[in-house]
This record gives structure tokens, sequence and C-alpha cells, in this order.
């Protein structure tokens, strides 16, 4: 029987190999804008549950989605929020896991996107959105995305985004490509679902150079980490140091480290920018006693360590035979307040006292998505607000945009003496193609009249104004 892997501990516990990109990833459609269409779409079936077109329980008359257990009040329905179509499904906290394995088998240097629209439709506060492989009928969950709403209901559906570098996980490559959504908050709460998007790129690697990433300097039995180039202990080492190592897998010396120690950490000269995609690999072994680690990535604010993505290791208190391969993944756009600030590496033995793990070849990289003629010229050069469709509508119309630049931007509607009554979109955004929704209510949440309305787009000096007709 499939199962997922259950959520707890979702935003640190990771098996070996395995890397979560955690949080409520609705910017990371600033990351997906920036290769949308290097793409290559996925196929999956249904992927907007427009069948079956009638109200139905029953999962097992809606192609394409399997749910762990029979229904206990989910479904697809008609949904006037759908962002594809006319239906839309809901999931009941206390239901299973609403998943599909696809037909993709994955490869090497895959970038896996998944896009869904999710709204909270009754007092859920988070939901899972997970990609996984298929291991002879084991859902084994890759990558997820937490949403939260905070226990709001949100007026729309809001798109959520998680990602897949194929490279975190090398135990995935050849196997079938699933997508799953759990809802996993209080009980009896609802999400709404709608227009689940799948992708892949191909991705390259750029080195990210580290200071004695194998610990090969010194080359004699050392603890004394001020001897120990390249790395920074937060505190004088108790009985953590530098030896050789006959099980190193880079050279011939490796370090250890004590749970009764500080962070070992090293700074590197690389600036972070919009849109990297980083990739830290070390190889650990639990040399006495440890269960668990934080192998870190994370940047420097003014002499502050911020941590941006974190794999604890777990090692289930067992002696390994030999050092294994840990990786942590972090995609700048979850964590945009690092962007400008140097790039740092971290691990901490976070263990039982007295505990040792042993550590060895540090690799950092930047992960590039290629650069194409079609991505360049497919993304706008100009800012553009499309006329809204349907028009005229009732009760909801879909408004399209484009944004040339990372600006501020904010779309409001008016009515026809000038009055505001709703704004639907004001922040910073970059280049790509968007698109909201209007349900004809003003900041209240009152239904407007029937008449003639205007949204007006404004970024920077860039304005441009469209006429909604609104029919009761």
């Amino acid at each position: 029987m499939n199962t997922l892997l259950p959520s707890q501990n979702r935003t640190s516990t990771l098996k070996k190999g395995t890397v979560t990109l955690v949080g409520v990833l609705s910017v990371m459609l600033l990351f997906a804008t920036n290769v949308l269409f290097a793409q290559e779409s996925i196929a999956l079936i249904n992927p907007s549950f427009e069948e079956p077109g009638v109200e139905t329980k029953n999962w097992a008359e809606i192609p394409g989605w399997s749910l762990d257990s029979l229904s206990i009040d989910s479904g697809v329905s008609e949904n006037p929020l759908a962002t594809d179509g006319t239906f839309g499904a809901w999931l009941d906290s206390d239901d299973g896991v609403l998943w599909q394995l696809t037909n993709y088998t994955i490869q090497e240097g895959d970038l896996i996107t998944l896009k869904a629209d999710v709204r909270n439709s009754w007092q859920t506060t988070i939901f899972d959105l997970v990609l996984y492989y298929d291991d002879n009928g084991t859902r084994v969950p890759v990558a997820t995305t937490t949403g939260d709403f905070e226990g709001f209901v949100d007026a729309f559906l809001t798109e959520f985004t998680v990602t897949f570098l194929a490279a975190s996980a090398p135990e995935a490559v050849g196997h079938l490509l699933g997508v799953a959504i759990h809802n996993t908050s209080v009980p009896n709460s609802f999400i709404e679902m709608d227009n689940f998007r799948l992708s892949r790129d191909t991705v390259t690697q750029e080195s990210i150079a580290l200071v004695n990433p194998s610990f090969e300097e010194p080359g004699v039995e050392e603890k004394n980490w001020a001897n120990i180039p390249g790395w920074s202990l937060d505190s004088l080492a108790i009985d953590s140091g530098v030896s050789e190592n006959p099980l190193a897998t880079d050279g011939t010396f490796g370090a250890w480290l004590d749970s009764d120690d500080g962070v070992l950490w090293q700074l590197t000269d690389y600036t972070i920018q919009e849109g990297d995609i980083f990739m830290l690999m070390a190889d650990v072994r639990n040399s006495w006693q440890t269960t668990i680690f934080d192998l870190m990535l994370y940047y420097d604010d003014n002499g502050t360590r911020v941590p941006v993505a974190t794999t604890t290791g777990d090692f289930e208190g067992f002696v390994d035979a030999f050092l294994t391969e840990f990786t942590v993944t972090f995609a700048v756009a979850t964590a945009p307040d690092a962007v400008g600030h140097l790039l740092g590496v971290a691990i901490h033995n976070t263990s039982v006292p007295n505990s040792f793990i042993e550590m060895d070849n540090f690799r950092l990289s930047k992960v590039a998505a290629p650069t194409s003629v079609e991505r360049i010229e497919s993304l706008p050069n100009s800012f553009v607000l499309a006329q809204n469709y349907p028009n005229p509508f009732n009760p909801v119309t879909t408004i399209n945009y484009e944004v040339a630049e990372k600006s501020l931007v904010q779309i409001s509607v008016y009515n026809l003496m000038g009055q505001l009554v709703t704004t639907l979109v004001n922040g910073q955004q970059f280049q790509g193609i968007y698109s909201i929704q209007w349900n004809g209510k003003d900041f209240n949440g009152n239904e407007v009249p029937s008449g003639v309305y205007f949204a007006k787009m404004v970024a920077g000096s860039f304005e441009q104004i469209r006429k909604l007709t609104l029919i009761r």
C-alpha cells in the first residue's frame, strides 16, 4: 500500500540524501517565473478536477487522483473561484493524502517544479504540497512546501510552489515522479484546490570555492581550530579537530566534531544574487553515539549568521561503516533578504553529550537554469495590464498583467465616481507574467452593485486602465 512519510518534523528532520524546501512559498513564484519559459510540462491527469463534471465525494470516480482512505468529506464540485475551468476540489483535514503518480521518470540534472492554486476554505492553517518518487509502491517525499494561511480565509485561490532538485536526492533518479497534497490542519478544516501544474528544467552546477573543504590542512592531528585554515568554531574546542582518517572520501584527513562543541562554520566570498539556488554536500559519519546533526546554509548579516536552509541528518543511533553524503539546498526566492549578503556553510552536532561525527569533503555549488534565446524573448519587456475576462462578468473575473522589471506594482479597482473600491495587488514583484482575480467585492467583503468599474495598474511611471463591467 502506498504510504507518504509523516509530515511531523517536516521543517527539519530528514533522512540521508533528502532535502525539504519549507515555508509559505507563494514567494517562490518569483523564482519560478525566472525559469518558466525554459520549462517543459509534465503531464498530470485531470489537473484541474474537471472530470467528473458533477459534485462527487467518491474519489474512485475522479480520474487521476487517489486518496489514501475512503473520503470522509472531500471531493470535487463546481467552484466560482476556480482558476482553470469550472470545477475544483476540496480536501478535509480528516482525510488522508491526495496523490497522483505520473509517468515521468526522474533524470539526473532535473529541476522539478509543482504549482497549485490553494485556498483556505474553512479553518485551515497549514497544508503540505509534496513532490515524491515511487519506490516499489512506497511514496518517498523529496520536497515539501508547507503553506500557512495563519487561520484566515483567503478571498481567492493562491498559487503555491514546491521545487525539487534531483541532485539533492540522487536515489530518486530512475524512479517515477509523483505529486501529493495533505491538509495537516485542525480537525474538520478544509482547503480548496485547482490547477496543478508540473514541469521540469535541466540545470547545471557551478562550483563555489571553499577553503580547505576536506580538512587536508594541517596534515597532522590538530584540536586547535585556529590552526585549521578556512573553518571557525564558535568556541574553543572541547574535543573536536582534524586527524588522519582511513575512511576519508577526499584526501587523507578528515574532521570530527563533538556535540559538546559549538557550530563549525565557514563564510565564503560569494555574494548571494536574485534567482540563485545553492547546494551543499558533505560526507558525514556517526563516529560515536550521534543520532542527529544539522547541515546548514546561511548568510552573513553584519557578523550574524542567519540560517536559510537546514538538513537534519538522522543516524538513528547506529554507527555507519562509511561516511555518507548529505545534502542541503537553498533557493534564494524563499528568503529574498539574503540577496546581497555573503553565503556561508555550517555544521552542528546537536546530539547527546559526548557524541561525535566525522566529516569530510564539503562541496558547495550554485545551480543554474539554462539560458536560452526562447526564454529571454519570452519574458515580458514591457508593462501590460490586459483586458479582464470574462467581461461582462458575474461574479468573478480574471485580470492578467505583465511586469517588465522588478517594481512596486499596484492594481486597484475604482467606481464611476473615481472612488477606490478595493486593491488587488500592492507590493514588489519581479519580471514575469501574473494573474489576479476580482470577485466583485469591496475592501470590506461587501458585494458591489452592477455597473462599470475601472482597474488601474501603476508600476513606477507606468499607468494603464481597463474597464470592467459587472452584471448581477
